[in-house]
């Protein structure tokens, strides 16, 4: 679930130390797709991309909570851009 979770985030799942072979078996999902292959049929273009650096474990595991609760929130949307700007909105009208 984490691995799926970081691949959501476009995180270079081969950083990992998993092979492409490897996380296709892993999720049983036939040969890996390419890179430019996933774009393609992506919901688009990032226009803004960030990396989070986390200073403990403890702000690694509030981050993927987050990110979990948001899942559940606000679940009819596909992204976690959609779903953290709705929570920004909907926490802070005035912002």
């Amino acid at each position: 679930m984490e691995i799926r979770e970081l691949e959501a985030l476009n995180f270079d799942i081969g950083k990992i130390g998993f092979d492409t072979g490897a996380l296709a078996k892993l999720f049983d999902v036939g040969e890996p797709v390419e890179r430019e292959e996933r774009q393609r049929d992506s919901l688009g273009e990032a226009v803004i991309q960030f990396n989070i650096v986390f200073d403990d474990a403890g702000q690694q595991d509030a981050w993927f909570k987050l990110v979990r609760n948001l899942k559940q929130m606000y679940s009819n949307n596909d992204t976690l851009g959609e779903r953290i700007k709705l929570y920004v909105v909907e926490s802070f009208p005035d912002a």
